[in-house]
């Protein structure tokens, strides 16, 4: 395993772990957590939330040292009505940002701010806290594996 597949592997648990607590369940026994915990207090969930929308967006160490990422093929392009579509419906099936971001050759931060205009959300803030909420393939199939 190199340096990148761990680091993307710790990515996954935490952001697991993170969206987990913030939505009040217990990471390692699925159970929901009770109401008196710290975690119920809304600046915690908060911080969690944000935590996790940080960790989402941090590229693998090896990404962060190349000097220029290139533009997603579609950056700065007009979206179509089509695409508004089927931006609505992928938002709507729940989709995780990175999915949506990849499928559309858009940056994260077109996504949101499409989701917005849309107004499938109310503002911005709003879109990246749904988003840090959703779980992708990947953190099914983890939890999968852990049974």
């Amino acid at each position: 395993m190199n340096i990148v597949e761990s680091e993307t592997g710790k990515k996954v648990e935490t952001l697991r772990v993170l969206n987990l607590l913030a939505r009040g369940i217990h990471p390692a026994n699925g159970e929901m957590l009770d109401d008196e915990g710290c975690w119920n207090h809304p600046c915690v969930i908060r911080a969690l939330l944000f935590a996790a929308d940080f960790l989402s967006e941090m590229r693998p160490t090896s990404q962060r040292e190349e000097k220029s990422k290139p533009l997603q093929d579609r950056s700065g392009k007009a979206w179509s009505p089509q695409e508004d579509s089927e931006l609505r419906i992928g938002f709507e099936r729940q989709e995780t940002l990175q999915h949506l971001s990849n499928r559309h050759k858009r940056s994260r931060g077109a996504i949101i701010a499409r989701v917005t205009h849309l107004g499938l959300v109310n503002d911005r803030d709003e879109a990246r806290k749904i988003f840090s909420t959703r779980v992708s393939n990947a953190e099914v199939e983890l939890k999968n594996e852990q049974g």
